[in-house]
């Protein structure tokens, strides 16, 4: 089975490492090898980048949404799909070492050790380790020299120390060029015993912008291949892609005990043969949607339906509704002049209609935002703030009945926001690992709306629960 699998892990935010895996993912693909996508954390915007590179969804790896054995599971059941397109090929320059169905290639979140806190828990190397994923640490090494071995080393150390064992199997240098590149991989790879997989100079045709939530989403840069093929074919230039797969392949087999929620998923779609219709807003605005959640809706049965909030009306013959989040506040006088579509979700949500609606969702469904009339559900208004709101990884639990079950039914989440609201609601209790806890959110038997993006796959008898309120939905 293809089992094949790297993680890029950097050093810290901002080391490169988005864009050294984007132009490692890039120039595989020029190679016709097959590569399935990972990004470990809660992040939306990098998955896109993946998905617009290797035309595959990206797949959060989270360690706070999953345990190990579902994680390993979700691993494992994307990389199993794409052997079954039957796509083999062998890998040139590995002593005829077969790659079975292509390479897993997973992105890292912040640095390799940062996880909750002070602790390695649902950092990268919880997720290396939990996977048994071998590991490419990139490292910001303009301007070092020794340097750089004291840094790997400390790395090295500190994954034996956490019982990662040898997870670092080699580096790539960023902003440097070649010359210091050939001058330090000999001692590099003398005194730490890993290989220097490569080097990345500086790019600044493949720059990407950045905004308040991260870099500006794939859809909205217009030369996106152009610029990926620029750093596709420095990749190919200044790293060894063959000793990527060749440590790719030396990754054991993915075996771990079938979840049961998987048990959950075949009683519900024996019972519930026939589809349902959702709509789910997809455009400029609204964005940010864990692909597993979406990839639970239709195994549930739930035909997913897009639409623009920005210039559609609303689907025909839906039975659910699903806002997620994005950049709706940049597009607040556009969605505001959409009024047929405001009228319909209002009207369709007071007659019982079933929706999620998570942060810029639930923004739109304000009676304004940032000055401009929205759907009008949520009495109250929202607007931008220049501080960030609560942030992190949080338990979101209902303190009465909604769509999702009775009181107490409760998600993983994650919540990442400038945006305040002055009717923020009560419904839910939000907590945090450090003992911070805050009310907020609306719930009712027909909705879910609130700040928290939750992770379907937490609670999949809860998920269950609101596709049932779909099909009783006439």
């Amino acid at each position: 089975m293809g089992y094949d699998r790297i993680m890029f892990a950097g050093t810290g935010s901002g080391c490169g490492k988005t864009t050294i895996t984007c132009s490692v993912m890039k120039a595989l693909c020029h190679e016709k090898i097959p590569v399935i996508p990972f990004k470990c954390g809660p992040d939306y915007i990098d998955p896109m980048f993946h998905s617009f590179i290797t035309g595959r969804d990206s797949t959060n790896l989270d360690s706070f949404f999953l345990d190990k054995t579902a994680l390993c599971y979700l691993m494992k059941k994307k990389l199993e799909e794409s052997v079954d397109t039957g796509d083999l090929s062998l890998a040139d320059g590995l002593d005829g070492m077969e790659i079975r169905s292509g390479i897993g290639i997973v992105e890292g979140v912040m640095g390799f050790f940062d996880g909750m806190g002070m602790s390695p828990k649902a950092s990268s190397f919880e997720i290396a380790l939990w996977t048994q994923t071998p590991v490419i640490l990139v490292i910001n090494a303009r301007g070092m020299a020794l340097s750089v071995i004291a840094l790997i080393q400390g790395y090295i150390s500190m994954a034996k120390r956490l019982g990662g064992g040898n997870l670092i199997r080699g580096v790539i240098l960023n902003q440097i060029g070649k010359g210091t590149c050939d001058f330090l991989r000999n001692t590099v790879e003398e005194q730490t015993g890993i290989k220097v997989v490569g080097y990345f100079p500086p790019q600044e045709e493949g720059m990407l912008k950045s905004r308040h939530l991260g870099l500006v989403t794939a859809a909205e840069v217009a030369d996106l291949d152009e610029r990926m093929n620029v750093l596709a074919c420095q990749a190919a230039s200044s790293i060894d892609l063959s000793l990527i797969r060749k440590l790719a392949a030396s990754a054991p087999p993915l075996d771990p005990v079938e979840p049961d929620f998987e048990r959950l998923i075949r009683g519900f779609t024996k019972k519930n043969p026939d589809p349902v219709r959702m709509a789910v807003a997809r455009d400029h605005a609204f964005c940010f949607y864990y692909n597993t959640n979406l990839e639970l809706l239709e195994r549930l049965g739930v035909i997913l339906v897009p639409f623009s909030p920005l210039s559609d009306d609303l689907p025909e013959n839906i039975r659910g509704l699903y806002l997620g989040g994005g950049y709706p506040e940049l597009y607040a006088h556009q969605l505001s002049k959409n009024t047929s579509l405001l009228k319909s979700i209002r009207e369709e949500i007071n007659v019982g209609l079933p929706v999620i609606a998570e942060c810029g969702g639930f923004m739109y469904l304000h009676e304004a935002m940032e000055g401009f009339p929205m759907a009008g559900v949520i009495p109250g208004s929202c607007y931008m703030t220049k501080k960030l709101g609560p942030f992190g990884y949080v338990k979101v639990q209902s303190e009465k009945a909604d769509v999702f079950g009775n009181k107490g039914t409760w998600f993983c989440a994650h919540e990442f926001h400038y945006s305040r609201s002055n009717a923020a609601g009560r419904d839910y209790s939000v907590s945090k690992a450090n003992g911070r806890q805050w009310q907020e959110g609306y719930g009712t038997p027909e909705m879910y709306a609130g700040y928290p993006h939750l992770y379907f796959y937490s609670n999949v008898e809860a998920v269950i629960h609101f596709v049932t309120k779909m099909r009783r939905y006439i």
